[in-house]
């Protein structure tokens, strides 16, 4: 750090230079857990996958209908996770609610809900059936993976 005899001057630029690469870090982090969240649950109708949403100040537990409900879901349970066809049409919504999370000024809080019926069993790999899931654990692996790399 350069002071050019101006302490408080370079002290403010040096705070300021970190808070920016904090922020610059927090976001990447929230930007990989949501990947990671998305990539997890299996879709089929797209319910838990669409109801993914972040938000700042207060938790949002606004509900909307899966999209492509036009589209063939096919034997969902025989496909890799990620190769569902119903998935694309669905991952949207939570990336752009991610986006608008980031674009707020001064957040205090930044919240992750899901307001589907299903989020908690398949979060637990109760759905389609306990001996049929193919995923467990969708947001706690992920959180655990992004707060994991920190070390």
């Amino acid at each position: 750090m350069y002071a050019d005899g101006n302490l408080q001057g370079a002290f403010a630029k040096f705070f300021a230079n970190a808070e920016k690469k904090f922020d610059e870090r927090a976001d990447a982090m929230l930007v990989r857990l949501n990947e990671l969240i998305m990539a997890r649950p299996p879709v089929w109708e797209g319910d838990t996958l669409v109801n993914f949403r972040w938000s700042t100040r207060a938790p949002i537990f606004e509900h909307v209908a899966p999209k492509g409900q036009n589209i063939d879901p096919g034997n969902t349970n025989s496909m890799p996770l990620g190769a569902e066809p119903r998935r694309k049409a669905n991952e949207t919504r939570v990336r752009q609610s991610l986006a608008s999370a980031l674009k707020a000024k001064d957040p205090v809080d930044i919240f992750l809900t899901n307001s589907s019926e299903s989020a908690t069993d398949v979060e637990y790999g109760l759905l389609p059936t306990p001996a049929s899931a193919r995923s467990r654990g969708a947001v706690r692996l992920s959180i655990k993976e992004v707060l994991g790399s920190l070390r």
